[in-house]
């Protein structure tokens, strides 16, 4: 991994063990701020911080980097994600592969967006404004730690893996954006994985989006944040099977007749083979919210992805995973077990428009 794009001149406040690190980075919460500030970013969940924010910085809401993202063409929540292309936090450049997102706001905006960035950084002072609560991101790194552990999430996704030491065992980065009030998102080496290359951290963002207890004078409050540990799982699941659905990517495009394109449409999945990937991650889910929370709440799981967010293979595929590979020692990893569900897919019917 680049190790410029992992360490800025600012510290960013973090709390790290072996396998889990947990940040408030800079570079993704100035992506956050200026997109806030330019329209384009739902409005963050109430706190003190974000009050401090919106007093500090919506002054600066013409300045040329703002500007740039308010005439994008597009954009997406996850834009931030692109934080971690970001090298020195006082004169951001960037570094790695980019160009899904200049094709998404447009090369003008793209393009003066960035080139008005590290002024935005200096006339703001907002490493100043980042380092002053360097405190809250340190209380708020440490409780959403503290939860991951009580709740032993990696072990139990890990456990259902079964990977062990027959590929590396990936680390994982959790980046909490204080600005962030609609859910989490995986980051992703999309050239690497394509190659099959799973060695790079887990990585996903998550916001403060629980909605408990939040008032305008309150504190960042991660650790209420709704369905943690099906977060954790799910983000991670996406870069744990990436290898597998490399691999297979021939049997994956063959089934394409089930592609239930239109009811995928809002949430911009394009192709089966990413309509699949959805389905398999949230099948895991399901299927680990019922190893650890119990039947009623994997039934609210399942029902939620197939009758609400349009991915109506999870819950099949979950049944299958159930019956067949958990507690099964015939399949030595998940990637063995990948196939058979390959193999069932092709007993299912083809979608028709209008199926629910």
């Amino acid at each position: 991994m680049n190790t410029l794009a992992l360490i800025c001149c600012l510290a960013t406040a973090s709390q790290q063990s072996d396998d889990v690190t947990v940040r408030v980075d800079p570079r993704l919460e100035v992506l956050a701020l200026t997109a806030w500030l330019a329209g384009k970013y739902p409005t963050p969940t109430d706190s003190a911080y974000k009050l401090r924010t919106w007093n500090h910085f919506q002054k600066f809401r013409n300045h040329p980097a703002v500007v740039a993202l308010r005439n994008a063409k597009n954009m997406y929540t996850d834009f931030t994600e692109l934080g971690v292309s970001l090298t020195d936090i006082q004169k951001p450049t960037l570094t790695g592969e980019t160009g899904r997102w200049r094709e998404i706001l447009g090369a003008e905006s793209y393009d003066g967006f960035f080139a008005a960035l590290p002024d935005f950084v200096q006339k703001t002072g907002f490493v100043r404004f980042f380092q002053s609560n360097q405190k809250e991101f340190d209380r708020a790194c440490a409780q959403f730690k503290g939860v991951l552990a009580k709740e032993k999430t990696i072990e139990t996704m890990e456990s259902f893996y079964r990977y062990g030491t027959s590929r590396p065992r990936p680390k994982f980065e959790v980046f909490l954006e204080p600005l962030n009030s609609w859910g989490a998102h995986a980051i992703v080496n999309k050239k690497k994985l394509e190659q099959g290359d799973n060695s790079e951290p887990v990585r996903y963002q998550i916001g403060n989006w629980s909605g408990i207890n939040v008032f305008l004078d309150g504190s960042l409050n991660f650790e209420s944040t709704s369905s943690l540990a099906e977060t954790a799982w799910h983000e991670g699941s996406h870069v744990y099977i990436a290898p597998v659905f490399y691999a297979n990517t021939a049997a994956i495009n063959a089934q394409e007749r089930l592609f239930n394109r239109e009811m995928l449409v809002k949430q911009n999945i394009s192709t089966w083979e990413y309509c699949l990937n959805e389905n398999v991650v949230r099948a895991i889910t399901a299927v680990l919210v019922k190893l650890t929370k119990g039947e009623k709440l994997y039934l609210r799981e399942v029902t939620v992805q197939t009758k609400q967010a349009g991915f109506i293979y999870t819950g099949t595929i979950a049944e299958w995973i159930l019956k067949d590979y958990v507690g099964n020692a015939s399949y030595r990893t998940f990637d063995d077990f990948f196939p058979v569900i390959l193999e069932r897919l092709k007993t299912l019917p083809d979608y028709q428009v209008g199926q629910s």
